[in-house]
């Protein structure tokens, strides 16, 4: 029950709801890659994004970098101690490409060439969406209301 978010608007409130699965594909290959961007419950406005390296779309998550404003203004994504996927990697590579089109003036940019899917799950709490309005959104009735 995923579900294509297609404006800079959306896909940027559905990052920062706290606890966003998504793929990413790519237009041009048609490669794909899922992410999990959690807020860190001690750190608000700092998100961990783990990119998913197994079968098990639940738990075969592993740490990549870590994701939060700058005090400069705008976003930044980086590689800390913790992360369990090397820099290099296809997956964060492609995120890092993705993220910086999306969060520096060329959101059109990022959205025209890579696809970007919610799993069908709330982007804040995580549960099962089910109304249309709900999927569309990647945000259920009350977690929209929150964010």
């Amino acid at each position: 029950m995923s579900a294509a978010l297609t404006t800079p608007g959306a896909v940027t409130r559905f990052l920062l709801a706290g606890d966003a699965r998504f793929t990413l594909v790519s237009q041009a290959t048609g490669r794909r890659f899922t992410y999990r961007l959690r807020e860190a419950s001690e750190r608000p406005g700092t998100y961990w994004l783990s990119a998913l390296t197994g079968p098990d779309n639940e738990t075969n998550y592993k740490y990549a970098l870590t994701v939060r404003s700058s005090p400069m203004g705008g976003w930044q994504a980086y590689a800390t101690k913790g992360s369990k996927i090397a820099i290099d990697a296809p997956s964060v590579t492609a995120f890092r490409w993705w993220f910086a089109r999306l969060t520096s003036g060329e959101p059109e940019r990022a959205l025209e060439q890579v696809e970007f899917w919610h799993e069908g799950r709330c982007g804040r709490c995580g549960r099962l969406l089910t109304v249309p309005e709900s999927i569309a959104l990647g945000l259920g009735p009350e977690c929209a209301g929150r964010s």
